[in-house]
């Protein structure tokens, strides 16, 4: 018995050493949650952006989280709950004081593109209840007018 053991150790040995490995890849804190379908399509549907009008009638339902410079706008001066460098988004101090505020949580910063990033990598480490403000609801759709060309004849 104790030979036909021996004679598979190294076989157990490696299943345990790869069971190990996938264990500690799984629950480790630095893995993304894959949703990306859901975040695609929130993206697509724009349902993460809140305009300031959609702010104004719900302002006291978000906590305010500011990305980067501490120069934004003083409309959010009053009501800030947490200020993050954009650098810092995914460390794990972060992703803890994020986890701990109940409620929807607001990203604002002086660039949109900056919240919609934070918001991406927010969304896959599993922070719910993120949303992105934006001056304007759609701020790409209607930003140019479309000009046809002139048919030369």
């Amino acid at each position: 018995m104790m030979n036909n053991f021996k004679k598979y150790l190294p076989v157990v040995g490696i299943a345990f050493l790869i069971l190990l490995l996938v264990s500690m890849r799984y629950f480790s804190s630095d893995n993304f949650k894959p949703d990306a379908e859901q975040n695609s399509a929130m993206a697509l549907d724009g349902e993460f952006i809140i305009s300031e009008t959609d702010y104004d009638e719900n302002s006291d339902s978000f906590s305010e989280i500011l990305i980067g410079d501490r120069s934004m706008s003083t409309a959010f001066a009053q009501s800030i709950h947490l200020h993050i460098k954009a650098t810092d988004i995914i460390s794990d101090e972060t992703i803890k004081a994020l986890k701990s505020i109940d409620g929807p949580k607001l990203l604002i910063s002086d660039d949109v593109s900056v919240s919609v990033r934070c918001w991406i990598l927010l969304s896959q480490k599993g922070i719910k209840d993120i949303f992105v403000f934006s001056e304007e609801k759609d701020s790409e759709v209607f930003k140019y007018k479309f000009k046809p060309e002139r048919a030369e004849s």
